[in-house]
């Protein structure tokens, strides 16, 4: 597996290289699978919606830099995750240089060729550190044992993801979890990001919208819109992606929720 991570991440970073060496749009049209999907904030195919716009005349004018700093792969082998710092650069100079991590899904296509299927990121107030964003969360098996009531699915359960209080919110947090929000830095692990949800919300509400996962089930990705009341009653609604992992007792837990609010 091992082994796997290392050619997500080698894809990864070739993407990378693309887009500084021809362009943002070249690079997405190339990289993206023909479904693949990119928030504006809302989820728009990037095949769709780019090409159905006049291209920059200067491919170049923006600059968009990143690395993955966690990864991981499902042991199917044909689905993983990557994250990372990024940096947008106007080359004009006419707009503020911009910080942010994003998240990748990555699947591959019949060829076996790595594809992004979705692509999601926060703004920071600075750059971050990619240490910051180690380990990758863990995949752990599916788990089977006669009689075991059927677990739900991911949809599932944010299907009755409403008005929940930060109490129970946490009680679906993967242990090694981590929590992107625009404005602000990363946490990791479950306390730290229990305290944190505490500290800023009464309740969030899940509309699941879409999602996929691995061939073996140990990994998901979910997507959907986001409504939430902060601790002074004020509420805000936007997107979030939530990646799945498995517990110790095979229950689905979410590994990674980034939340796009304005």
């Amino acid at each position: 597996m091992e082994q796997a991570v290392d050619t997500l991440a080698a894809a990864e970073r070739a993407f990378a290289a693309m887009a500084a060496e021809r362009g943002i749009r070249a690079s997405f049209l190339a990289q993206f699978a023909p479904d693949g999907l990119v928030f504006e904030p809302g989820p728009v195919r990037v095949h769709d919606a780019w090409t159905a716009r006049p291209a920059l005349a200067d491919p170049l004018a923006l600059k968009l830099e990143w690395a993955p700093a966690a990864a991981a792969v499902a042991a199917s082998g044909e689905i993983g995750f990557t994250t990372g710092p990024f940096t947008l650069t106007d080359r004009a100079g006419t707009r503020p240089q911009q910080h942010g991590i994003y998240t990748s899904v990555w699947r591959k296509n019949t060829l076996g060729v790595w594809q992004v299927v979705l692509d999601a990121g926060v703004l920071t107030q600075a750059a971050i550190d990619p240490a910051a964003l180690k380990p990758a969360p863990k995949l752990l098996p599916a788990v089977s044992k006669p009689n075991f009531p059927q677990m739900l699915s991911p949809a599932e359960i944010e299907q009755s993801m409403q008005n929940l209080s930060p109490e129970v919110f946490a009680s679906w947090l993967a242990n090694d979890t981590r929590w992107y929000r625009n404005g602000n830095v990363p946490i990791l692990l479950r306390e730290p990001v229990a305290t944190a949800f505490r500290a800023s919300w009464r309740t969030v509400s899940l509309s699941h919208m879409g999602g996929g996962g691995s061939a073996t089930s140990d990994f998901a990705y979910t997507h959907g819109i986001l409504a939430t009341e902060g601790t002074a009653g004020t509420r805000s609604e936007g997107h979030y992606v939530n990646l799945w992992s498995r517990d110790n007792y095979g229950v689905w837990k979410i590994a990674a929720a980034i939340w796009m609010q304005p």
